[in-house]
């Protein structure tokens, strides 16, 4: 049992990962789907699955709102992606 909750927490945090991945493309100007699917590509067959996943969801179930995330403007200015709580 243990180990199934610890698969889930790893492809839970592996999720938030292409999450954070894909919205900082978004906010870099760069087009998020065609470069992480080619990054998918290069990964080992079950993370470029994920990645792929991630890519293939509804755009409001890849937002950062959808993962509680938010961006905010750090003390030396840079652009930050955060949990909201």
């Amino acid at each position: 049992m243990l180990n199934a909750l610890e698969d889930r927490t790893a492809a839970r945090e592996e999720t938030i990962l292409h999450c954070v991945a894909y919205n900082s493309c978004k906010i870099a100007g760069i087009a998020p789907d065609a470069l992480l699917l080619e990054v998918a590509e290069t990964l080992p067959a079950d993370k470029g699955t994920s990645l792929k996943a991630f890519v293939a969801r509804d755009a409001q179930d890849q937002s950062l709102e959808s993962f509680l995330l938010e961006t905010k403007l750090s003390p030396d200015g840079e652009l930050e992606i955060r949990p909201t709580w």
